[in-house]
């Protein structure tokens, strides 16, 4: 594991992505449950929300702004 020093403490840079990651999949699968809950079908849409999370991480370079992407990398951004 790579290892990146924030404000002194030691941070696993590998945290940072399944930081990110975890809001990710949480953000799609609740956005999916409240298009399911509209239409009645909220274990389906839940199912769709996670399906779309996880194939939506290989857009991630596309989309993501630089600040976090670098933030992510352990190599500065955050406050521009």
């Amino acid at each position: 594991m790579f290892l990146c020093d924030v404000d002194g403490a030691e941070m696993v840079m590998g945290n940072r992505v399944v930081l990110f990651l975890t809001f990710w999949l949480a953000l799609w699968i609740a956005a999916g449950a409240g298009i399911g809950a509209l239409f009645g079908t909220l274990g389906t849409g839940v199912v769709d929300g996670f399906v779309f999370a996880v194939l939506s991480t290989f857009l991630w370079p596309w989309i993501m702004p630089a600040s976090l992407d670098h933030w992510m990398d352990g190599s500065g951004g955050g406050a521009a």
